[in-house]
């Protein structure tokens, strides 16, 4: 056992629990933290976590631990430079990473490192996705703990009327909305146009609250918008063939590849189906059998199959058949691959279309 070991149990059963009486949710932000610290330094030092001594963590290295720190548009994050504890890579690893730092911050009572967590909170409450959550369940969770350390602290303002202005012109609210408990959504498109908008909310009463915007367009598949774009993600769907008669099989071969070493873990694979066949789901279980953690398992949807894969070097390859039942000319739905870790990284290509008739 290394000297820093018996530091850092003291530090956890002493400190925190014995003399602070920290609840569960501080002493998990400083065990995440730390699993951080510690993994940064084995890279830098070339030591495991159970061979570092207190000595190892010197001001250059807490230092060089510290420059994590980017900004973005007055926010700040924290680059990540590994995985997090719980997989996360990416976009969504970083607003976990910076979820920790913050509520850590927060515990120094200075008032540079509050600074650097208001910046920090700046950043978290800017990262939800569509849904109003983050990413996946984890970082959720750490971004609610950060969040939940904002609204503990007093606020104060004058009592004002809520107000909601698109453009320039108010959106007319509920009388009740000020009161309301729960998110609220307001549908703004009619005061919003082509081009750049502005959204602004003042009055209230001087409590917290948080606000998303969310917007909606529809892009052609033929469009150069809808090319897939290279990143970390590749998928590969080629289908025998697109026209089929009733009562015929056809098969597609699907590549899902994970590219260089950005992070790893699971991903989800959507394979679009023409409407109305029959899968072959028998097929799909003996590819499971067979190729272990490759394709973990899969559901079969109306319009796609969603494939659950642990992709080896090389990507994971597997295949879907399906039988026709009836006369269609329809487009599927499209192909997406998407890291089950880091959401942001995926990639979409366009569906085939199937032309089924009578024999």
């Amino acid at each position: 056992m290394s000297s820093l070991a018996p530091l850092l149990e003291a530090f956890f059963t002493e400190r925190l629990i014995g003399q602070r009486q920290a609840s569960q949710h501080t002493v998990a932000a400083y065990r995440d933290a730390f699993c951080l610290l510690l993994r940064f330094a084995q890279r830098r030092t070339g030591r495991t976590p159970h061979q570092l001594a207190l000595e190892d963590l010197d001001a250059g290295l807490i230092g060089a631990f510290l420059n994590y720190l980017e900004t973005e548009r007055g926010a700040s994050y924290w680059e990540l430079q590994a995985n997090t504890p719980f997989y996360g890579w990416g976009r969504a690893g970083r607003v976990e990473t910076t979820a920790l730092a913050v509520q850590l911050l927060d515990q120094t009572n200075d008032a540079q490192d509050r600074t650097l967590s208001n910046r920090g909170l700046e950043f978290l409450i800017e990262q939800k996705d569509r849904y109003g959550v983050w990413y996946s369940t984890q970082t959720t969770v750490n971004v609610i703990d950060a969040l939940l350390l904002l609204a503990s602290r007093e606020t104060s303002g004058t009592q004002a009327p809520l107000r909601i202005a698109v453009n320039g012109t108010a959106h007319a609210l509920s009388p009740t909305a000020p009161h309301v408990l729960g998110p609220q959504i307001l549908d703004i498109s009619s005061l919003a146009h082509p081009g750049n908008n502005t959204v602004e909310i003042s009055g209230g009463n001087g409590t917290l609250g948080s606000a998303q915007t969310i917007a909606d367009y529809y892009v052609r598949w033929n469009s150069p918008l809808a090319a897939p774009k290279s990143g970390p993600l590749k998928l590969s769907v080629t289908c025998d063939r697109t026209q089929l008669e009733v009562g015929a099989k056809g098969t597609c071969a699907v590549l899902a590849e994970r590219i260089g070493s950005a992070g790893h873990g699971m991903m989800i694979a959507e394979i679009g189906v023409p409407p109305g066949v029959d899968v072959d789901r028998e097929s799909l279980k003996k590819q499971i059998s067979e190729n272990g953690w490759d394709l973990s398992s899969f559901d079969v949807l109306p319009d796609r199959i969603v494939a659950y894969l642990w992709p080896r070097a090389g990507g994971t390859k597997f295949s879907l058949s399906f039988t026709t039942r009836m006369a269609i000319d329809a487009q599927a739905a499209p192909h997406t691959l998407f890291d089950y870790y880091n959401p942001d990284a995926s990639v979409t290509i366009a569906p085939d279309r199937f032309t089924v008739v009578e024999p």
